[in-house]
């Protein structure tokens, strides 16, 4: 009968002990299940945050990308319109020194014209002095 109990305690230590140790080991099992999860969500945490600056950065990036496009065809435009305003100046100032051109080629023109009609009634003149002059002498 002692035998027998001791029988049963050896048995029943084992049994506790085996007990003990299934416990301890779903303990540590689940203590790295909980480890293994939290360094997932941290890893994604990360990763996220990695991925939300990289976004930024594109986004950042395309904005200065598009107000220096925006800038240069700003600039285009302006050298351009000015470019209009120039040639249209000039033309101006070409077309208004054609009519001056042609203004004073008039002037030059009625000068010359008055001048010759002048001339022809100075020829007259002159003509009808020496008829009358002539006549005179006849009649002389």
């Amino acid at each position: 009968a002692v035998h027998q109990d001791a029988t049963s305690a050896a048995v029943h230590q084992d049994a506790t002990s085996a007990a003990v140790h299934q416990d301890a080991t779903s303990a540590a099992v689940h203590q790295d299940a909980t480890l293994a999860a939290v360094q997932h969500d941290a890893t994604a945490a990360i990763n996220q945050d990695a991925t939300s600056a990289a976004v930024h950065q594109d986004a950042t990036s395309a904005a200065v990308h598009q107000d220096a496009t925006l800038a240069a065809v700003q600039h285009d435009a302006t050298a351009a319109i000015n470019q209009d305003a120039t040639s249209a100046a000039a033309r101006q100032d070409a077309t208004s020194a054609a009519v001056h051109q042609d203004a004073t080629s008039a002037a030059v023109h009625q000068d010359a014209t008055s001048a010759a009609a002048r001339q022809d009634a100075t020829s007259a003149a002159v003509h009808q002095d020496a008829t009358s002059a002539a006549v005179h002498q006849d009649a002389t």
